[in-house]
């Protein structure tokens, strides 16, 4: 099955609703996985007939049962309704090179790119910020990978504002050294919940005189 990658534009985006099924898919699949074993064939009838609630229950109820395979075209389907509850996963696929689907960062970029910025996902948003800054997919661009991380941070993960302190401490990618903004961030990584990245920050900041 092809999925569809057309970028909607912005009044499109505007008028979306970030998941069609996100807010009654989680109750819905929790009445019904433990029927779809038995109901298998009215189900499957149900999502080939366009029934996006069922799609989306076969394609979940795959993913958990480690029939990622079988999911994939399931969650071309739910793509495809332009409802992207399961980009993360499909992006993850291409990103690997998993379950029958080619290695394609192109086309995981693309994916990543539609829960971060319709349902504000943490992880899509880091999966972003790498993908920029190492140029998979797309050519390097660390604004943009800053920019990702930033938005991933102010949403609660500390591990971005480490990233960032560190990538301005290296001038990491042709990122321009910024020895201010490296210890702002470093200094409030330090401060994290994370006894890793405390660690880490720590360290960094112990070695500035090297950077």
């Amino acid at each position: 099955m092809e999925i569809n990658l057309n970028i909607p534009t912005a009044a499109e985006w505007m008028r979306l609703c970030p998941s069609q099924i996100g807010f009654v898919f989680s109750k819905y699949y929790s009445e019904n996985k433990d029927k779809v074993v038995n109901n298998w064939n009215n189900f499957v009838q149900s999502a080939n007939n366009g029934t996006i609630l069922d799609q989306a229950l076969i394609a979940k109820w795959l993913l958990d049962n480690d029939r990622n395979e079988e999911a994939v075209p399931y969650m071309i389907m739910v793509h495809n309704k332009m409802d992207f509850y399961f980009d993360y996963d499909l992006g993850e696929f291409y990103e690997n090179g998993e379950a029958g689907l080619p290695k394609d960062m192109g086309i995981a970029l693309k994916l990543y790119t539609n829960p971060a910025v319709l349902f504000g996902d943490v992880p899509s948003m880091i999966k972003l910020g790498h993908f920029y800054e190492e140029g998979l997919g797309t050519p390097i661009d660390m604004k943009e990978a800053i920019l990702w991380y930033e938005q991933a941070f102010d949403k609660g993960d500390e591990s971005a504002g480490l990233t960032i302190g560190v990538r301005y401490a290296q001038g990491y990618h042709g990122l321009k050294k910024n020895k201010k903004k490296a210890l702002k961030w470093l200094k409030q990584a330090s401060q994290s919940s994370n006894p890793e990245i405390v660690d880490i920050a720590s360290g960094w900041l112990a070695n500035r005189n090297e950077w």
